[in-house]
């Protein structure tokens, strides 16, 4: 399943909480082990990283199985303005979740947008 890392939080000693949003909703999942020294989960666990992830359970919380990154969205990263522009993006996306808007347009306005900042020469011309 193809999702973006809106944010992530510490949860005990070696693990995340990411929330993920993808074309058809919302997603909390647990990485067990995120933290540890040699983890290859810490990089699919990067808010602001379209990633490609399996997952178990069925509850509110699920268990991330796997994963990879498709796009670090490394240009944003190593531009302040360009991060600025994406970090008010990835909030705006967790805000409209309350509002109970169509979770399909939103994914696709915000992976769209971080796309295009991505790849303009200028980020205000997104």
């Amino acid at each position: 399943m193809e999702g973006i890392v809106l944010k992530r939080i510490s949860y005990l000693e070696s693990s995340l909480i990411l929330t993920v949003i993808t074309k058809d909703d919302y997603y909390s999942l647990i990485v067990k082990g995120a933290k540890k020294k040699n983890s290859n989960k810490l990089s699919i666990s990067e808010p602001l990283s379209l990633i490609d992830f399996n997952f178990l359970g069925t509850k509110s919380l699920k268990t991330l199985i796997d994963g990879e990154v498709l796009n670090h969205f490394t240009k944003i990263k190593n531009d302040l303005d360009r991060l600025t522009i994406s970090n008010i993006l990835l909030e705006y996306s967790i805000l409209v979740k309350e509002l109970n808007a169509k979770i399909e347009n939103i994914y696709y306005l915000l992976k769209n947008s971080l796309q295009d900042l991505e790849t303009q020469e200028n980020p205000e011309d997104v």
